[in-house]
């Protein structure tokens, strides 16, 4: 806790990266199409045979049974692939704890792994 990373984006930057390049990426709500893209090339570099680095996703949305955009696919290749990692916070499920995106970053070592 209490660390900075700071970064910069070229705008227009969204080329995907290459198979065995880790990826992290946050989607929230409608933002997870792009992420969905990079994580499907990387499906079929792995279907293909190729070395494929991790791939760590962060979702967030409201309500889960509502908002959970891909949900059966994001499912099924974090049950098939070692590489995926799926982290998903739906801030409206529990009246008494809303879940974000950032807490999910907090409470895993994924991001610090992977920047």
């Amino acid at each position: 806790a209490g660390d900075h990373l700071w970064c910069r984006m070229k705008a227009g930057s969204m080329d995907p990266p290459e198979p065995e390049q880790p990826v992290l990426c946050a989607g929230i709500g409608s933002g997870l199409a792009p992420h969905m893209a990079f994580l499907r090339d990387k499906v079929r570099a792995a279907e293909e045979g190729e070395t494929v680095g991790r791939f760590s996703l962060y979702f967030g949305n409201r309500k889960k049974n509502e908002e959970y955009l891909y949900r059966s696919e994001l499912e099924a290749y974090e049950k098939k692939y070692p590489w995926f990692n799926l982290h998903a916070a739906f801030s409206r499920d529990d009246p008494n704890k809303k879940v974000y995106v950032q807490d999910l970053v907090g409470q895993t070592d994924d991001a610090r792994e992977l920047l």
